[in-house]
């Protein structure tokens, strides 16, 4: 991972109530919009727009009417600051 895709990715996790979603993604198989609105007490204008913004950086993805994470691309960001690269030394 190049750090300039990881500081998109990281930025698309700048508010708490996306890293909740991203993190309730994670730890269940795939969640409805009116399941995620129900679990995160937020309209469904403003769960879109929080679901929008991680759908765009690539850690959520859309199947048929759910959402999901991407588990691997989510773990290799948060792998990405201990890891070695050849940007630092």
């Amino acid at each position: 991972m190049h750090k300039d895709e990881a500081s998109k990715l990281f930025a698309s996790l700048g508010d708490p109530n996306r890293v909740k979603i991203v993190k309730m993604l994670y730890h269940n198989s795939t969640l409805s919009v009116e399941r995620l609105s129900q679990i995160m007490e937020l309209s469904s204008l403003e769960l879109k727009s929080h679901l929008n913004i991680l759908c765009e950086a690539g850690l959520v993805k859309k199947q048929n009417e759910d959402y999901c994470c991407d588990k691997e691309l989510l773990d290799t960001l948060l792998s990405f600051i201990p890891t070695r690269c050849g940007c630092c030394s």
